[in-house]
């Protein structure tokens, strides 16, 4: 492919993704089911301790509109009382457990099959697996944490089965109508 069609396509690629609406989902309660000391106190300094908070947040979306009609049968879903389609995640965040140490900026990691990533791909020395890694038993060398960031991952992803720490997301079985 020559640049001037390379070109072409990028300039197409780009009016394409401006061009789709996007589709929305709001939470509407949070449910925070633990708050702990992350790491088992551990201090990283100049931000000091982190906490845990783990919990679960409901959500809802609007089946009607055209940005979600892209979701699988969105239409045989039971909606509720408003007409929208509900929803529930799993949540797990870190924290400065002092939250004026913070950086303010919030790192929010898009999970792949309920497995959480992030902590692992910007500390170093964070052990290669998949289980300590999801369960944030290991902090590795503790750069995020020391640099002030809040980490978040929810699920989102409804075929991910429970289990090594992962994950998962709750939605309603589409009905025939």
């Amino acid at each position: 492919m020559g640049s001037r069609h390379l070109r072409a396509a990028s300039a197409l690629l780009g009016a394409g993704a401006i061009l789709v609406p996007p589709a929305e989902a709001r939470i509407t309660r949070l449910e925070i089911t633990s708050v702990e000391p992350a790491f088992q106190g551990q201090s990283f300094e100049p931000r000091g301790a982190y906490e845990r908070v783990r919990g679960r947040a409901f959500g809802e979306v609007d089946p009607d509109s055209p940005a979600n009609a892209i979701v699988q049968d969105i239409q045989l879903a039971p909606r509720n009382s408003r007409g929208f389609v509900e929803y529930s995640t799993e949540v797990d965040i870190l924290r400065p457990a002092e939250r004026a140490r913070g950086n303010g900026v919030l790192f929010f990691n898009i999970l792949n099959r309920g497995n959480k990533g992030g902590l692992a791909a910007f500390n170093a020395n964070v052990p290669p697996n998949l289980t300590e890694i999801n369960a944030v038993s290991n902090p590795g060398d503790g750069f995020m944490l020391s640099e002030g960031y809040t980490l978040v991952w929810f699920g989102w992803q409804a075929d991910v089965l429970p289990g090594n720490n992962r994950l998962t997301l709750s939605v309603p079985i589409a009905l025939s109508r």
